[in-house]
């Protein structure tokens, strides 16, 4: 079940995506095949088809809380008014037929001549856009192709109205099975290849994007991206990439765990790259691999 909007989003202006707050997403759908103008596009296409789904959902919110209150009121009269003719809570039957036939969601208006996006930006699973929401950590496996198919495979053969028990903090509560749990296919940053790493990153910008997160987090997470996919270290050897994905899987889980605890008044800056720190990571993973070799 996707959180209760605040804002109206029909009121929702469009990002303006050639700003300079932009450039690194930017640069990140920039490639041989894609100019930066396909990307400003991409993004385009992305947030209005966010803003469309927000849309639908703002109208059944709103219908919702019309039948919510008009039952309310309808409780409300019942209890200051007594039966009449001794008929204890008889109503008439066309009443009781308006009650129980539930209201039809509101259509967005036809674009007609409008056809669908270019791309498909695929949608990780509720229980990661929550956790995301939330500020909290996250495997970037979520957003990676197979974490997108996962969870879209797992809605198909879940039904939207299946529940399960869920605790916070004293209360046990109901709430959608498909928002409750991880993924039992999940896998660690560590474990991820370059290229999932690689999609998997613009995913999660994008939804932090759209989730609301302070530009200046999201722009030091883009730029740490752009400073590992240009990192001369790629370049040399023949476990470039395997070292900073392992330096990636480290340093993002403790940007992540720094941002929201209490005892710390400031998160570093993700976008340096800690050469000393690589050096480390870089160290051991060698003794790790002989290790391994000798053991064999």
């Amino acid at each position: 079940m996707a959180a209760r909007l605040t804002d109206d989003p029909n009121r929702a202006k469009t990002p303006d995506y050639t700003s300079e707050a932009f450039t690194p997403l930017r640069a990140l759908l920039t490639t041989e095949d894609r100019t930066e103008e396909d990307a400003i596009q991409i993004l385009t296409a992305t947030w209005r088809d966010e803003i469309n789904r927000k849309k639908q959902q703002w109208a059944q919110q709103l219908e919702e809380d019309r039948l919510a209150e008009e039952a309310r009121r309808r409780e409300q009269e019942e209890r200051q008014e007594p039966p009449q003719d001794g008929r204890q809570g008889e109503q008439p039957l066309e009443e009781q037929q308006h009650r129980a036939t539930p209201a039809k969601p509101k259509l967005n208006a036809l674009a007609t001549g409008t056809t669908v996006s270019n791309v498909r930006m695929p949608r990780p699973s509720s229980y990661a856009l929550k956790r995301l929401e939330k500020y909290e950590y996250i495997d970037l496996w979520y957003f990676t192709e197979e974490g997108c198919e996962d969870a879209l495979r797992f809605n198909q053969s879940t039904a939207s109205d299946t529940y399960t028990l869920a605790k916070l903090d004293d209360t046990v509560s109901l709430r959608p099975i498909n928002a409750a749990k991880a993924s039992r296919n999940a896998i660690s940053d560590e474990k991820l290849t370059w290229r999932q790493m690689s999609i998997a990153k613009t995913a999660l910008l994008h939804h932090m994007t759209e989730l609301g997160w302070d530009v200046a987090y999201v722009r030091a997470l883009a730029s740490f991206y752009v400073a590992l996919e240009s990192h001369p270290r790629r370049r040399q050897g023949t476990n470039g990439d395997r070292v900073l994905l392992l330096y990636q899987a480290e340093v993002r889980r403790e940007w992540f765990q720094q941002l929201t605890q209490e005892r710390i008044q400031t998160v570093f800056d993700i976008s340096i790259i800690n050469e000393e720190r690589l050096r480390r990571i870089d160290e051991a993973s060698y003794i790790t691999e002989r290790d391994q070799v000798m053991l064999r």
